[in-house]
């Protein structure tokens, strides 16, 4: 399958955190937090098989693709996909993710987003966002469904928003960075042990 991953390529480079902590610029090309330079890798190692040919997008401030116009996609590749999508109430993510969706038009081939999340303080109220975020999330919903895509949720609370603005069975899948290493990173194994290897502990002794 040809996928071109929604990313620019230095996302996934592989660099040593203390590195990263150091330059607070590569923070911030990553979103603003070390855990996205593991969910992108994370997501690259899972895709990246023998049988995929990947290419990233050259994505500018703009978030316009600059290496391949929207015919070029559709002919040379057979999905798209958008590791992720970060939902926050201000000014510049409403911008960035209007972009996005205006610049995703016209794909036919599927556009799938891994893993779409509302970012949120503990105790918000959901409605207030609902206000402003509503018709920005519902354009590029529409956008990646009409393309024979879909969308993924973090978590059951941008589930609970999805449903306030009428957005229907969204998956669920958690954060994908489990996958970190690949799709045989992840093993669960049923092993029984022996009641007399368990020792009480309380309060710590």
């Amino acid at each position: 399958m040809r996928i071109l991953l929604f990313l620019n390529k230095e996302a996934i480079a592989k660099i040593q955190i203390e590195e990263i902590i150091r330059q607070p610029l590569l923070i911030s090309k990553r979103g603003g937090n070390t855990g996205n330079f593991v969910f992108y890798n994370a997501i690259y190692n899972y895709i990246n098989t023998e049988y995929n040919f990947i290419d990233f997008a050259e994505i500018d401030t703009n978030n316009s693709i600059l290496n391949y116009s929207v015919d070029q996609i559709n002919e040379q590749f057979d999905l798209v996909i958008i590791p992720s999508l970060i939902f926050e109430i201000n000014s510049s993510s409403i911008a960035q993710l209007n972009n996005i969706t205006n610049n995703l038009r016209g794909l036919t081939i599927p556009i799938i987003c891994i893993s779409a999340g509302l970012q949120v303080e503990l105790n918000d109220d959901i409605n207030y966002y609902k206000n402003i975020l509503e018709m920005p999330v519902k354009k590029i919903v529409e956008v990646i469904r009409q393309s024979g895509g879909e969308i993924a949720l973090r978590g059951y609370e941008t589930a609970s928003f999805f449903e306030k603005i009428g957005i229907k069975n969204a998956p669920v899948i958690g954060c994908p960075s489990f996958f970190q290493k690949g799709r045989r990173g992840i093993v669960i194994e049923q092993i029984k042990h022996e009641e007399k290897n368990f020792t009480p502990c309380l309060n710590g002794d």
